[in-house]
């Protein structure tokens, strides 16, 4: 056996399998290069608005003796709650909520006595309406307005679950049509077109752009001597005005190319 031409066979065959190979991976590399693709940002701006006003309503009652001041809140208390049942008869959607009924000793310091003194017992019943009207949260703070023991804060308005969620995927959709318009925007220019969205992903970037408070405190004052405090009259509630909730999608696309 010619070992010289052994080792010259197996060089050669080598060289073949090499080459094979390297043909092979340079091929597969081509196939893969020539799936083009295109990758774009749509995006979606929407203005939502705010579809629901609420307001915290307060109840309080000062008095030396705790069963006194449970129950002027309590029949107070009892006031407005019929008043919003039957105000829920021809405005359904209006909710109320119950968020706290509490006791507790009042004190206040005194610079003459250098000490806290006890003012009396607090009873404070804490509740929450909703109603997606505005003009009748106008008109439920013009009527309890009446009351000298009823105090009005946190008013507010905001855009609810439903909607925002309801708004949200229509934003979606919005931008993944304008991320497909950019594409053969692109595909266009490169003497392309569009083929099948092969992935894509969204992000939510801003959210509301106006808290929705009015931080508005409507309240009687309160004399030192409570039995003094006046009694208050109904008064018309102001105009109330907001801004609108803003949402802003982005979608990140892929499209094949061909």
């Amino acid at each position: 056996m010619n070992l010289k031409n052994l080792n010259v066979n197996v060089i050669f065959i080598s060289v073949i399998v090499i080459l094979c190979f390297a043909s092979y991976k340079i091929w597969d590399a081509e196939k893969y290069k020539g799936a083009r693709q295109v990758v774009v940002r749509g995006e979606c701006l929407k203005s939502v608005a705010k579809d629901r006003t609420a307001v915290t309503v307060e109840v309080k009652n000062l008095e030396k003796n705790a069963s006194i001041a449970n129950k002027k809140s309590m029949e107070t208390y009892g006031k407005i709650t019929n008043y919003i049942v039957e105000l829920k008869k021809n405005f359904p959607d209006t909710d109320l909520e119950t968020l706290a009924v509490e006791s507790y000793e009042r004190r206040e310091w005194s610079e003459s006595a250098k000490k806290n003194v006890l003012l009396g017992i607090e009873s404070v019943i804490r509740l929450e309406i909703t109603t997606p009207d505005k003009e009748l949260v106008e008109k439920i703070l013009a009527e309890i307005s009446k009351y000298s023991d009823v105090y009005t804060n946190n008013l507010r308005m905001f855009t609810s679950k439903k909607l925002m969620k309801q708004e949200q995927e229509d934003c979606i959709a919005e931008a993944t049509k304008n991320a497909k318009e950019k594409a053969k925007a692109l595909a266009k220019a490169g003497g392309s077109k569009v083929g099948k969205l092969l992935n894509a992903s969204f992000s939510q970037t801003a959210g509301v752009s106006s808290s929705g408070y009015v931080n508005t405190m409507m309240e009687f004052a309160v004399a030192e001597d409570y039995e003094a405090a006046p009694r208050a009259k109904s008064f018309a509630a102001p105009a109330l005005f907001t801004k609108d909730s803003e949402i802003s999608v982005s979608v990140n696309a892929t499209f094949e190319l061909k």
